[in-house]
């Protein structure tokens, strides 16, 4: 999946989804943000942040959705949990391909699959096959970054938004 957008397009945390595998990236449609729970805490220089997103399949058919959402820049991804009705998806840490291979063999079966993807140092992808009609999505996404100290003081950022790219 191809994930970079127009520079004019809203991105901050957002859900898209295909209704056929591998559905072009033009072709996505987003898929309704319901909630944002943000819950931080900030012990010394170091900040833990959990973000819970609430999303709906209104559509009538199975779907594919990719998840994209930014982080700070030096934040490390301590849990990633997508739960869809009553199954509880957790992030288990695997290699590239490997988990690639799993992700595109569980989605072929008609099973529900779930793929992170770090796309740079502050932007993760999520892929979710086999999502049922009419199902609830909720996306948490748990991590720690350090606080930078200026001028006598902490300063603690929610990125809220996945900027556009320069090269």
């Amino acid at each position: 999946w191809d994930t970079q957008r127009p520079a004019d397009t809203p991105g901050c945390g957002s859900l898209l989804a295909g209704f056929e595998p591998d559905t072009p990236t033009d072709k996505l449609v987003p898929v309704p943000l319901k909630h944002t729970d943000v819950r931080a805490h900030v012990g010394g220089l170091i900040a833990s942040t959990v973000v819970t997103q609430t999303f709906d399949n209104p559509y009538s058919s199975k779907i594919e959705a990719v998840y994209v959402f930014p982080l700070p820049q030096n934040a490390a991804v301590n849990e990633f949990v997508m739960t869809i009705g009553e199954r509880r998806i957790r992030g288990i840490i695997r290699d590239k391909a490997e988990a690639e291979q799993i992700y595109q063999e569980a989605r072929s079966q008609g099973y529900v699959a779930s793929l992170l993807t770090q796309e740079r140092p502050n932007v993760f992808t999520q892929k979710v096959a086999n999502i049922e009609p009419g199902r609830a999505i909720d996306v948490a996404v748990t991590y720690f970054h350090t606080l930078p100290y200026r001028d006598g003081s902490f300063e603690y950022v929610f990125p809220m938004v996945v900027g556009p790219r320069f090269n």
